[in-house]
């Protein structure tokens, strides 16, 4: 939230970029491809297209769009996925094949992997993972938000796909 605060994007949030000290806090590692929010200043780094690690990178990001404050929003809900699952979202043979994937494949749900989940998480994975940007959390915070509510059983923001969003993933 401090850095998207900033008008920043990490770009290429995963596992490995994030760091617990021994005090319990987590920290962000390797802003080395870090770059200005669209519709701020000039990109900090190199081109959109240098970007994230595969597995971990939004549609917007696969597609080459300018960053978002959402992309490092989806790539924190793969590396939730994968915390949870123990498996990527999303996975494929290879580069090219995991790229199509993320633009083309609905995110499994977790809880298929593991029942024991409570059912919300499901929920809370898909909007932060929704392949439309404007479908996902707006901002970190209520990312944040929504997994404490899940971890107190309170109502999240997070609510199962509308009729005309189901519709319009089925049609892409």
């Amino acid at each position: 939230e401090y850095a998207h605060d900033q008008k920043v994007a990490h770009r290429d949030l995963k596992p490995s970029n994030l760091l617990i000290n021994p005090q319990a806090e987590l920290k962000l590692a390797d802003f080395g491809i870090a770059a200005s929010i669209a519709g701020t200043a000039s990109t900090l780094t190199m081109g959109v297209l240098e970007a994230g690690t595969p597995s971990y990178m939004s549609p917007q990001q696969v597609e080459g769009r300018l960053p978002q404050a959402t992309d490092d929003i989806y790539s924190l809900g793969a590396t939730l996925y994968e915390m949870l699952t123990g498996v990527a979202a999303i996975e494929g043979e290879d580069g090219p094949s995991v790229l199509s994937e993320i633009t083309n494949r609905p995110v499994p749900t977790a809880r298929r992997l593991k029942p024991e989940l409570p059912p919300a998480i499901d929920l809370v994975l898909q909007k932060s993972m929704a392949k439309d940007k404007d479908d996902r959390y707006a901002t970190a915070l209520e990312f944040s938000d929504d997994l404490q509510a899940v971890l107190e059983q309170r109502p999240t923001l997070a609510q199962p796909p509308s009729m005309v969003s189901l519709l319009r993933q089925w049609t892409n």
